[in-house]
């Protein structure tokens, strides 16, 4: 007889599919540990939100901790993509999806680690100013332009000004509303905020590895240089061996990205626990995160093992790397 935890994750693996059209669990076999694992993380951290707020320890007039739970919540809906895209074999695009994970994770990072309504402002206002000039350099292309399309893309420079001009509002409204009197400052680059919240490493390794696919590297078009060469080196079985294996290392990066993305939004849940100095959230967080550490190390050993089962199998024939 299966325990309750056998239920939850059954059940939230049926509304994983149902919530995506999957018409079967079956493609998400591999992931499924993880799948459950979120679903339950989340529904964990709300309930203890939820107690947080109605108990005072957090104050509902407090001004990030519902937006910053926005923003982890968008960071587990893109990885519940990316774990649709693994389950339907676009490992290519689970990897893009990677890195928008982490991204919006190290954003949320940034802003719990101090001054978080200040950080939130900031991060607000520079969406802002970063539209502003993307609007400023459309216009300036128009002057290129046949005056009729200029007169269209006016239009819609114009549409895209009202909206930029209401979220200006919103961010001003919200800095005033957490008594912000200081001007906006610059959000910091991306590697600078990686460097503030201590993963650089990850930054110069993790991060680097997850931007090939979304820059379309030639690291694809190198592997297939290479598989070519060796189907017509290794004509028939030994070539489909190769073709397979290279499949499969495919699968087992993209895989382990979204894993490594999912730790970190595991680790905003236990830094918003300590943000805010609420342990029933923090211990999620960090109860979750060492999971997803073991589920990431599990498919390191298996790759390790399946590729000195190839080595074993192929021979002298099979690749060293």
């Amino acid at each position: 007889m299966a325990d309750d935890s056998d239920l939850v994750a059954n059940l939230a693996i049926k509304e994983f599919c149902q919530r995506h059209n999957l018409a079967s669990a079956s493609p998400l076999q591999p992931d499924l540990q993880v799948i459950a694992l979120m679903a339950q993380g989340i529904e964990s951290f709300s309930d203890a939100l939820g107690s947080a707020t109605s108990g005072n320890l957090i104050p509902v007039e407090e001004p990030a901790w519902a937006l910053v739970r926005a923003m982890i919540l968008r960071g587990f809906a893109h990885a519940d993509a990316g774990f649709v895209c693994l389950a339907t074999g676009s490992v290519g695009t689970a990897e893009v999806v990677s890195r928008a994970v982490l991204e919006c994770a190290l954003n949320v990072l940034f802003i719990l680690q101090e001054d978080r309504a200040g950080r939130l402002y900031d991060y607000l206002a520079a969406y802002v100013k970063q539209e502003r000039a993307e609007l400023a350099r459309w216009e300036e292309m128009l002057c290129r332009m046949p005056s009729t399309e200029a007169s269209v893309h006016q239009e819609e420079i114009e549409r895209k000004r009202q909206v930029v001009d209401q979220q200006e509002l919103i961010a001003k409204e919200f800095a005033g509303g957490a008594g912000i009197t200081r001007p906006a400052q610059p959000w910091p680059k991306i590697g600078e905020r990686f460097r503030a919240v201590g993963s650089e490493l990850d930054y110069r390794v993790l991060y680097a590895a997850m931007c090939s696919q979304a820059h379309n590297d030639a690291e694809d078009l190198f592997n297939t240089f290479v598989l070519g060469a060796m189907s017509h080196l290794n004509p028939g079985q030994v070539a489909r061996e190769f073709e397979l294996r290279q499949k499969a290392e495919n699968a087992f990066f993209a895989r382990l990205l979204m894993y490594r993305s999912v730790e970190y939004l595991f680790k905003c849940i236990q830094r918003y626990g300590e943000a805010y100095a609420v342990a029933a959230i923090a211990e999620i967080g960090s109860g979750c995160y060492r999971r997803m550490r073991d589920l990431a190390a599990g498919i390191c050993q298996n790759e390790q093992s399946e590729r000195e089962r190839f080595r074993a199998r192929m021979g002298p024939s099979a690749p060293t790397e």
